[in-house]
């Protein structure tokens, strides 16, 4: 028989699922993955600096022996910065690292507790829990308690065996059959939703238990009673079976028949608990084999031994009481109805129907404990959050996919009842606004007018830069034009030596050779170009005025 715990808790979901399918093949190292979460908390104060050191010491820790533990990926608010408020609660008390692990491991007890002594801080509560781990106690607290019932129910119905026909054997033989149909019914229904052929819901293997004790009690009682009269009535011992099993045939197959025809209307149903009581027409059908043709043997092995260490009566309730009860119902049947209602009445209000985790003893665990430090501490659903998978024929890495995808997630944001919605463009439940195109294409302006005004810059440094060469350029032709005329001057002194001139005509060559000299001196020391224009202009006036006067002389 298969692992029931394991069927229940993962086949108590539809196994056609699509997204279920996407989970299992989800890729990037993390198929048949799930996470843990670990929560630290400082017994309702703030974490403080030194907290925080030391929840980053242990991150460091897990990120080195990744492998040794078992974990495929941590993250945090170091490894996602931008899903900081997903991990840290808004009253910083709280600080929260996803572990995504096999899901193998996760129904095995040893590994848990390995996490849970490699997260442990002193001084603060360190709790490891997840969905996961809570469905897994559920299942595997449903399926104990189911046990429990089921026993308690085939004790209920040995009871019932021994008080009514007053024998040792014959109750023992009578609970062999419902054993063996509830064991063989049971296997092949989670062999059969092992391999995704039916449902299974976490109810079934108890209503399993209570469709064989119910039908096969009754059928058991009914063939051993007619047994009890064709003894009375000293049959012979080949009538004595026939007498037993004949007339109960046809009322049962017709029984049987309407029975499993209810129960596979529910097969129609979408909704996964009906659905799954489809599936008691496999404990009604073996029930019935199994009833009618063991204790068809044991009659044919035991006969009136069946009845040690007493004999069979053809009157099973033949108690004063039980007679008192009947003819007061048949007296006055009202009166009974009242009778009965006085007695049950009180025992209905004082029952509670409640659903908790207490029910199942578990509301001390840790794994409990943190989930609820997170829905105290975090958004309603942080706990227990909703995934919707989003799937393609292509990657949705492009622009267009990754902005339906962005759109889709504003639009969730705005529903009524939703705290949160994270997803791929948007991590932690906000815009990340440097992503954005309008954001983008804001900051390319901003440096695009950056760029501008520092090529206005430097277009003013270039046109002072050729407004300085080309007056270098001026300077430089003049200049050699000047060399020439100082030569001529040169020649004119000469000449002046040779004839006689008057004392200002040679104090005006003396001062032309003085400002010829000036020039080359100030173009030879690198003055600035606009400085060395300047005086080259006045020292040009200069000459000039000086050449007139000794053109006009000579």
């Amino acid at each position: 028989m298969p692992n029931l715990t394991h069927l229940v808790e993962t086949q108590n979901i539809p196994f056609n699922l699509p997204a279920k399918q996407v989970k299992i093949n989800w890729g990037n190292h993390l198929d048949h993955a799930r996470p843990l979460t670990v929560v630290y908390s400082n017994h309702n104060h703030r974490l403080s600096q030194h907290n925080n050191k030391q929840i980053d010491s242990i991150e460091r820790k897990i990120q080195e022996h990744k492998q040794e533990l078992g974990i495929l990926k941590l993250v945090s608010t170091k490894t996602s910065p931008y899903s900081h408020h997903v991990f840290s609660s808004s009253d910083k008390k709280v600080l929260l690292l996803e572990l995504w692990v096999p899901k193998n491991k996760l129904q095995h007890p040893n590994f848990i507790n390995k996490i849970q002594h490699q997260c442990n801080i002193n001084g603060l509560e360190t709790h490891i829990t997840s969905p996961e781990l809570i469905n897994h106690s559920i299942a595997e607290n449903t399926i104990q308690k189911s046990k429990v019932a089921v026993l308690t129910t085939f004790c209920f119905a040995l009871i019932f065996f021994l008080i009514v026909f007053k024998s040792i054997l014959l109750p023992i033989l009578s609970i062999i059959p419902l054993g063996i149909s509830y064991i063989v019914s049971l296997s092949i229904i989670a062999n059969l939703s092992q391999r995704q052929i039916i449902p299974f819901s976490a109810n079934i293997p108890l209503l399993v238990a209570l469709t064989v004790l119910l039908l096969g009690t009754v059928t058991t009682f009914l063939i051993y009673h007619r047994l009890t009269v064709s003894l009375t009535n000293n049959l012979g011992r080949k009538k004595r079976r026939k007498y037993a099993l004949a007339a109960l045939i046809i009322p049962l197959i017709l029984i049987v028949s309407v029975i499993s025809l209810a129960f596979l209307s529910f097969h129609w149903f979408d909704f996964l608990p009906i659905k799954a009581l489809s599936n008691l027409i496999i404990p009604i059908l073996i029930t019935t084999i199994a009833t009618i043709s063991l204790n068809s043997i044991f009659i044919k092995i035991f006969q009136t031994k069946l009845f040690w260490p007493g004999k069979p009566q053809n009157k099973i309730f033949t108690g004063p009481i039980w007679q008192r009860l009947v003819k007061f119902s048949l007296w006055q049947p009202l009166a009974g109805i009242i009778l009965l209602s006085l007695i049950s009445f009180p025992l209905l209000t004082k029952s509670h129907f409640k659903f908790n985790f207490s029910n199942y003893q578990i509301a001390e665990k840790k794994l409990i404990q943190g989930q609820r430090i997170i829905q105290s501490h975090f958004n309603f659903g942080k706990s227990t959050p909703v995934t919707i998978y989003l799937k393609n024929n292509h990657k949705l890495t492009n622009e267009h996919d990754l902005a339906v995808i962005d759109h889709l997630t504003t639009k969730l944001q705005t529903m009524k009842n939703v705290a949160s919605v994270q997803s791929v463009t948007q991590p932690g439940g906000t815009k990340v606004k440097k992503y954005y195109l309008q954001s983008q294409l804001a900051k390319f302006s901003h440096s695009l007018n950056r760029s501008n005004q520092e090529l206005k810059l430097v277009r003013q440094s270039l046109h002072k830069i050729n407004q300085a060469e080309l007056n270098k350029n001026t300077i430089n032709s003049q200049q050699n034009e000047l060399t020439q005329l100082s030569q001529s001057i040169n020649a004119t002194l000469q000449l002046s030596q040779q004839e006689s001139l008057t004392t200002d005509d040679a104090n005006q060559i003396n001062f032309l050779a003085v400002n010829l000299g000036r020039l080359n001196q100030l173009n030879q020391n690198g003055a600035t170009v606009s400085d060395q224009f300047t005086q080259y202009t006045q020292t040009l006036k200069a000459l000039n005025d000086n050449l007139q006067t000794i053109s006009e002389k000579l």
